[in-house]
């Protein structure tokens, strides 16, 4: 094959990913009710260690604390389908990198049961219960690509997190080659579009020194992402008036919620109740 022949290929098809609207899917229908239940989630290719673990339980009073391999992805598909979904295993192993295997599979989860997933090289620095209480979906507006997906707080069949399933489950491996950040940008999308009686936090990332850093409200450190070093490690805390005035700013400009819950249609899916005890 000519290599033009090849690099107009290329181009065509990277012209016909960008032009993919989100807006075009359909998703699969959601029960709602409840509030966002006390489960960790964390996906990683090797258990978690024990001292994060330990650290993580000091503001995570009274959670359930799950760690996945790709092989315990793979077992909790197979034990747990979605009868929708049902090739959800073979695009599982379709994505080629691991940080998308863990996209597809935090949602997979969070749509059937909720809780909180965080990234393997993230660690907490509050209770997290104060933080989660009176909301919907809690999540890290990303300084770079979207949303920050390797926090996200959701109750059992949010629709934002269906949506976000059902696109997953429907991207080619390719697409992902040329837009690495596109479930990111995509749950942005589907977050902007929520109903408005979705009660959201979203939270502002600011990133200095390879770290990114969160701070609630008041400006008291809720989580730090090691997304360089990937290695957890203690580091002074340090906020700035800048950093609390671009989270400000960002809260202000998303739209306000009423405070109340979605009554939607009952899902045929079968759901799983985690021990949240």
């Amino acid at each position: 094959m000519p290599w033009w022949t090849f690099f107009f290929s290329l181009l065509i098809l990277f012209f016909l990913i960008l032009s993919t609207k989100h807006k075009t899917l359909r998703y699969i229908p959601f029960r709602i009710h409840g509030t966002i239940p006390r489960v960790i989630l964390q996906v990683s290719k090797e258990p978690q260690s024990s001292s994060v673990i330990q650290q993580l339980r000091q503001h995570t009073p009274g959670y359930t604390y799950l760690n996945y391999t790709d092989e315990e992805c793979i077992a909790y598909l197979q034990k747990h389908p979605i009868p929708s979904l049902p090739h959800a295993i073979t695009r599982f192993l379709s994505f080629t990198k691991g940080p998308h295997k863990a996209d597809f599979f935090r949602y997979f989860f969070l749509y059937q049961n909720g809780g909180v997933f965080l990234d393997s090289d993230l660690m907490l620095y509050q209770n997290l219960t104060p933080l989660l209480q009176d909301h919907d979906f809690v999540t890290i507006r990303s300084s770079k690509s979207g949303i920050f997906n390797g926090f996200l707080a959701v109750r059992p069949h949010e629709p934002v997190i269906g949506r976000a399933l059902f696109d997953a489950y429907h991207t080619p491996d390719v697409y992902l080659f040329f837009d690495y950040h596109r479930f990111c940008r995509h749950l942005w999308a589907f977050l902007r579009e929520a109903h408005p009686s979705t009660r959201i936090l979203l939270l502002q990332e600011s990133v200095r020194d390879n770290i990114g850093e969160t701070h609630d409200a008041k400006g008291r450190l809720v989580s730090r992402h090691f997304f360089r070093s990937k290695i957890i490690r203690d580091v002074s805390d340090r906020v700035s008036d800048g950093d609390k005035k671009d989270k400000d700013d960002d809260l202000d400009s998303f739209p306000q919620n009423n405070n109340h819950i979605i009554s939607d249609s009952l899902s045929s899916d079968p759901e799983r109740t985690v021990d949240a005890s």
